[in-house]
C-alpha cells in the first residue's frame, strides 16, 4: 500500500497487541481489523470511504480517526 508516514504512525498508535494490520475484507482493504471492530484512519478527503464504510457498517464496527492538526 502506499502509505504516507503519518498514516502508518498513526497506526502504530491506535494499534494493539492481536490487532491485523492492512486484511482484506470482500472488495476492501481495512488498515486495523480486531475482532469485529474495523479501524479505518484517514488523512484525506472522506468521500473516498462513502461506499467502503457504508459496506463495512452492515456487520462490523468502524473507528475512524481522522487527525487534525493543532497548529497550521
Amino acid at each position: 500500500m502506499n502509505e504516507c508516514s503519518l498514516h502508518l504512525e498513526i497506526k502504530q498508535v491506535y494499534s494493539i497487541p492481536g490487532d491485523q494490520f492492512e486484511v482484506k475484507l470482500g472488495n476492501y482493504i481495512v488498515d486495523i481489523l480486531r475482532g469485529n471492530l474495523v479501524i479505518e484512519v484517514q488523512t484525506k478527503n472522506f468521500s473516498a470511504l462513502k461506499e467502503k464504510l457504508q459496506v463495512l457498517t452492515e456487520n462490523l464496527r468502524v473507528r475512524l480517526v481522522y487527525p487534525l492538526p493543532e497548529r497550521k
